[in-house]
């Protein structure tokens, strides 16, 4: 037969195990929106990969076959042109 004292330790301890149960539930909430987290970080960084490798690819292109900037060109025709110098608007 269970006295006061023993009903009492045996409440305690169903509450203590409920609590624990819904601090498991929202543990797990939060390492499934962690999880997400991490697929979204993940797919990101293999974009962020593909970028920097065809960015790479197209600078490696341009050093390759140089290109003269269309600005440039046009100060070199300035030049060229005996203009004797000025300001660009």
């Amino acid at each position: 037969m269970f006295g006061f004292i023993d009903k009492n330790r045996l409440l305690n301890a169903e509450i203590e195990i409920e609590k624990l149960r819904l601090e498991n539930e929202s543990l797990q909430k939060k390492l499934d929106e962690a999880a997400d987290a991490l697929q979204i970080v993940a797919a990101n960084q293999a974009y962020l990969a593909k970028e920097v490798v065809r960015l790479t690819e197209e600078l490696a292109a341009r050093q390759q076959n140089p290109q003269d900037d269309p600005i440039d060109e046009y100060i070199r025709n300035l030049n060229k042109k005996g203009s004797g110098g000025g300001y660009l608007n």
